[in-house]
């Protein structure tokens, strides 16, 4: 299976800064990607959320793009 490893990838390159809270998703999407009812608005333990998700491209020059959905309301990243 190929997520395992894409986790592992993710862990080796980001540097993630501990969050002190947890995190809640408010919102319905996250630029293009759902937010399943079932993580609206629930306390999530979490550092870090990643959501992925593919689609097809007229030119196939996109390998991967990424975006903040939640900026930290203190420090603003």
């Amino acid at each position: 299976m190929l997520m395992p490893n894409v986790f592992r990838n993710l862990k080796e390159v980001l540097s993630i800064i501990p969050e002190q809270r947890r995190l809640v998703l408010t919102d319905e999407y996250c630029n293009d990607a759902d937010i399943v009812p079932s993580l609206r608005g629930l306390k999530i333990d979490a550092d870090l959320i990643i959501f992925v998700m593919a689609k097809p491209e007229r030119n196939n020059a996109t390998l991967a793009t990424a975006s903040a959905c939640f900026l930290h309301p203190e420090t603003g990243r």
